[in-house]
């Protein structure tokens, strides 16, 4: 895959997790959930569009490189989040998957 490739799937994946976590079913998981699990929620939501927003902002040219170093993680990132999107099992376990696609996006460009 090539490094337009993977910064368009990235950032496909990027708006499928918020349009997820926007979701009228995202939000029932969510009354029944934990104080502290609606907060990480929150938490991430807000991590997710920030990331959407830098890599969006990002110069493909300047970030090819590490696209390329990161493909395998991205590609892996990206449909562990399909299946745990799909799934919303629980809210825990989207969270986790989602944690662990921001951090392969916070590799490429810095999300301070």
């Amino acid at each position: 895959m090539d490094a337009t490739q993977l910064y368009s799937s990235t950032l496909e994946s990027l708006n499928s997790i918020i349009l997820k976590m926007l979701s009228p079913e995202w939000d029932a998981k969510l009354q029944a959930a934990s104080t502290d699990a609606r907060q990480s929620a929150l938490a991430q939501l807000l991590q997710v569009q920030h990331a959407r927003l830098v890599l969006g902002n990002a110069v493909l040219q300047e970030i090819s490189a590490e696209l390329k170093d990161n493909e395998q993680a991205l590609l892996d990132g990206q449909k562990a989040l399909q299946v745990a999107l799909d799934k919303l099992a629980t809210v825990e376990s989207v969270l986790i998957t989602v944690n662990s696609v921001i951090n392969v996006v916070a590799r490429m460009v810095p999300l301070l």
